[in-house]
């Protein structure tokens, strides 16, 4: 019997271990980039790392939600470090209307060009465990409502050579026109990171603008006129040159396959939840699991023989001989 209690306990101490992981900070997060990203390839595909902490926010406060989402560029999908160089003061429309201010995270200045060009705000209420909290996202339109683009060559700005977004960005999955493992915002669309709130006044990327030579800064009384704060510049230079840095032509190609329009027309209201293939912490999972349910199914058909077995010693020690003679 005690044999049985090991067997039966196994596969659920298996299961508990599997969902144990730790993840409070941002290092915790990069540690599960290979679970996260099953090809190795995080090219345009944050809306993994941003279903992967919403998946998770019932157990995490607000702010634990937030300093997560701190841990990776949403245009790039690289991990980052949460300090003070990863910073950008951004101005991005809504989609309701209007444009907001905040900070975006970024590997690198050239994402914060693709934010401004083809990324929009929208808004998401999260569980969280200190209660309901609803969130600024940054969004983009969903590539799968038109999956043969992916598919499309396209001149690599680094190479010159042709590719093609199914290529560079493996990890944008279709099923039914919607792209698969993403949360989507209030208005239907993809979650791919979180526009942080900036205190009045804060211009985190100031330092860095200051370095460049002076010709490639924006005149000062223009800045706040410039959506990138700064780097308008550079950012037309840039897309002259043919998105020749950063993430080149492959988040940008992919945001613009369904781009968002924010004129006064009005926007569906319909509301999506996740279109999802689950993800899970662990590459055995599947396997454990599997191990489990076959440990289980044999503790289970042990315990009942012995259970049955036992009946049947019982029942002929009752019986007559004439009676055990039939039953053999």
């Amino acid at each position: 019997m005690q044999i049985l209690r090991v067997v039966l306990f196994l596969p659920v101490h298996w299961l508990v271990c599997e969902v144990s992981a730790e993840l409070r900070t941002v290092n915790d997060l990069a540690a599960q980039y290979d679970n996260i990203f099953k090809t190795g390839n995080r090219n345009a595909a944050s809306h993994l790392w941003s279903k992967y902490i919403l998946d998770r926010a019932e157990s995490k406060s607000a702010e634990e939600v937030e300093t997560l989402f701190h841990g990776f560029c949403a245009i790039s999908g690289s991990p980052l470090p949460d300090v003070s160089r990863t910073e950008y003061k951004i101005t991005l429309p809504r989609i309701k209307g209007g444009n907001i201010s905040g900070v975006t995270r970024h590997c690198c200045w050239p994402c914060i060009c693709d934010a401004t060009e083809v990324v929009k705000v929208d808004t998401k209420e999260i569980i969280t465990a200190n209660g309901p909290k609803r969130f600024n996202f940054l969004v983009i339109g969903d590539p799968c409502s038109h999956e043969e683009q992916l598919r499309t060559p396209y001149s690599d700005p680094f190479t010159g050579g042709q590719s093609t977004l199914a290529q560079d960005a493996p990890e944008i999955s279709c099923h039914n026109g919607r792209l698969v493992n993403a949360i989507f915002s209030d208005h239907g669309y993809p979650i791919i990171g979180m526009l942080f709130d900036i205190e009045a006044g804060a211009w985190p990327q100031q330092a860095m603008l200051e370095s460049f030579p002076i010709q490639e800064q924006v005149q000062s009384n223009m800045i706040s006129q410039d959506s990138t704060w700064g780097f308008a510049k550079m950012c037309e230079a840039r897309r002259q040159h043919g998105y020749d840095s950063g993430m080149g032509k492959i988040f940008h190609k992919v945001a613009a396959i369904s781009p968002i329009t924010t004129t006064n027309r009005k926007v569906s209201m319909q509301k999506f939840e996740v279109e999802s293939i689950p993800q899970n912490d662990s590459p055995f999972f599947v396997l454990t699991c599997l191990a489990g349910v076959v440990m289980l199914t044999i503790g289970v058909a042990g315990f009942w023989h012995f259970k049955v077995r036992s009946r049947i010693r019982k029942d002929d020690s009752h019986m007559s001989d004439s009676d055990a003679n039939v039953v053999e």
